[in-house]
């Protein structure tokens, strides 16, 4: 029997037989679903484990989905409004296609191995999917139609609420932009043949140099370029914002080159998203075919879903950003991008392509990523608003290979480390080193699962004498909001850490990471790293492009993990010599060594 995830509990109860229910299963992401599903059957019914099934077939569809992806681009909507969206972008983060195919695959896996009772779909696309093509094997119960229905409408009025948080972001940060640097001369702060930094800033942002937007996005570059003659602006977007005011004072106060896209947008720019919300409400995918299949309902309800995202409407903002100016004769020579190929990015370099065709664009990656993670990387149908940069710059030999290979578009050239940097420094290892350290990721379901694995694992934590845990510093996640997910106090042995990474390693034995990048840092000093797939969700294993056993490992349950830390810890004690060798290894293939030219390819002339 087919279960819409969202019914309440007293009809689950109506509904549902739990004595003769042996195996469940829940095909979607939301923690808090997943826990009431568990407290409702209890030791009943069995949960269905699908999550090896489900990273195998994200590796093993990846490409037929992109290849999809790419078909509706250039046979039906080779438009922004299609290419700006959700579904295109694929950022799994704002984008549950790819996911909702692949619980499909796995489910079908899965269901021809054993026999499933009862299944839970969050996705009304994905419900009605399931039943059409299971049709003589599951019933979609008539309540769950209900109810599937019901959360349509319920994400259609938050895609309405959505919209009006937008405005109300946008206007109030329009005024504050007019207050705080209204006064400001557009054309002699910019300057000439101005060469934009592309980065992030944060509500948080001081004067002072230790801001989020001077260590981590392109460390020294701005010092760089200045010494070489170029006019070079930050153009950050804001993260994490508290007062817009504070902020653009604190911008006024740095005494250094900021500017923001409203400076220079005008009222009647920002209400060219009423049009743009029309005409999205007239793209239709009519086909999206992986494998034998047709996704189409799938593909249009993510559209749905998503025709409010900020990064959406921002795109399109983006885009007149650069028409602003040009009609005020600022000269742009070069965009020097965070390239992530989110669609605001999008936005912007396909605005600068068209009112700024002498212009270059350099796209730089001195970060990390999955491959999991779709849209940091690009593909065909990023020709067609000439999103590809002129010149691309990656970390280290492994990407330079992977990007060479996704497009003929692309010749990959290094970037220097930044804050990598100190991976070629030597660590000075304490003597019987013995923290474990634990790194959590940007999303929130996997450091919730992160979570989960350490409390069933208590008893093997036991031989460490610390554990450290480091929050990703980005993601908003706090320590009280993990306890309140997981219902579930801290132990006072789990000792939560800030700062410098680096200036933890020297103590530590072993790290468990989560969808995070610093699992390389970790592994390339020879430290190696329990790396923690997701149970229901996309795993983003920053690690795959390089398989070592002796560095690092996958952990699927808490066996995984339990087994990994005894196996880990005696490779740690016996094989110290291998470890530091494969270690070595591991960074010549993520890492360029260094060297001072990698920093002139961030200059075209």
């Amino acid at each position: 029997m087919l279960f819409f995830a969202g019914i309440p509990n007293f009809l689950l109860k109506l509904l549902i037989d739990r004595k003769k229910a042996k195996l469940w299963i829940y095909l979607g992401q939301d923690h808090k679903r997943g826990k009431k599903l568990s407290k409702f059957f209890g030791k009943k019914a069995e949960e269905v484990d699908y999550s090896k099934e489900l990273y195998r077939i994200s590796g093993y569809i990846r490409n037929d989905f992109i290849k999809a992806i790419d078909d509706v681009s250039f046979r039906e909507h080779p438009n922004p409004e299609w290419l700006f969206s959700a579904p295109s972008v694929k950022n799994p983060y704002s984008s549950r296609l790819f996911l909702n195919i692949c619980y499909f695959f796995a489910f079908k896996r899965t269901v021809e191995e054993k026999r499933i009772d009862i299944i839970f779909v969050d996705s009304p696309a994905l419900i009605k999917f399931i039943a059409d093509h299971f049709k003589n094997k599951y019933a979609l119960s008539k309540i769950s139609a209900v109810f599937a229905f019901m959360e349509g409408i319920r994400k259609l009025l938050f895609v309405l609420l959505k919209i009006f948080m937008y405005a109300a972001d946008k206007i109030s940060r329009l005024i504050a932009v007019r207050i705080v640097l209204g006064k400001r001369n557009i054309a002699e702060f910019l300057g000439k043949e101005v060469v934009f930094i592309r980065s992030y800033i944060s509500g948080e942002f001081t004067p002072d140099e230790d801001n989020i937007m001077e260590t981590h996005f392109f460390p020294g570059l701005y010092s760089f370029l200045k010494s070489q003659g170029k006019n070079a602006v930050y153009l950050p977007v804001i993260l994490k914002n508290g007062s817009y005011q504070r902020l653009f004072k604190n911008i006024l106060d740095s005494g250094k080159k900021i500017f923001l896209i409203e400076e220079a947008l005008c009222f009647s720019d920002y209400l060219m998203a009423i049009p743009v919300i029309i005409k999205s409400l007239f793209v239709k995918a009519k086909n999206l075919n992986v494998g034998l299949f047709n996704f189409k309902d799938l593909c249009n309800e993510d559209y749905a879903n998503s025709i409010a995202n900020q990064g959406f409407l921002d795109a399109h903002l983006y885009a007149r950003f650069a028409y602003r100016l040009k009609k005020k004769n600022i000269g742009v020579n070069c965009l020097i991008n965070w390239s992530e190929f989110q669609d605001f990015e999008k936005g912007l370099i396909f605005g600068i392509r068209k009112y700024y065709p002498q212009a270059k664009v350099i796209g730089s990656q001195p970060f990390i990523g999955p491959v999991n993670h779709l849209s940091l990387f690009p593909s065909r149908q990023d020709s067609i608003l000439k999103i590809i940069p002129d010149r691309f710059l990656v970390l280290g030999n492994i990407y330079q290979r992977y990007l060479n290979s996704l497009s003929s578009e692309i010749n990959a050239e290094f970037t220097p480390a930044f804050r990598y940097e100190g991976i070629f420094k030597p660590l000075s290892v304490k003597e019987g080193s013995g923290s474990l350290i634990v790194l959590t990721g940007y999303g929130i379901h996997n450091t919730l699962r992160v979570f989960e694995l350490l409390s069933e694992v208590k008893d093997s934590l036991k031989s460490f004498s610390k554990i450290l845990i480091k929050l990703h510093p980005a993601s908003g996640i706090s320590k009280r909001k993990i306890e309140r997910l997981i219902r579930m106090r801290m132990p006072r042995e789990f000792v939560f850490i800030d700062g410098r990474l680096e200036d933890y390693l020297p103590d530590v034995k072993i790290g468990i990471c989560g969808a995070t990048g610093t699992a390389v840092e970790l592994v390339c000093r020879g430290i190696p790293v329990l790396h923690i797939a997701d149970k229901r969700s996309l795993t983003m294993n920053y690690l795959v492009l390089k398989e070592d056993p002796l560095l690092w490992k996958l952990c699927f349950n808490s066996e995984d993990l339990s087994s990994g830390l005894i196996e880990f810890g005696r490779n740690v004690e016996q094989k110290k010599g291998l470890l530091e060798q494969k270690a070595l290894e591991f960074r010549n293939e993520y890492f360029a060594r260094p060297d001072e030219s990698y920093w002139k390819d961030y200059i075209i002339n």
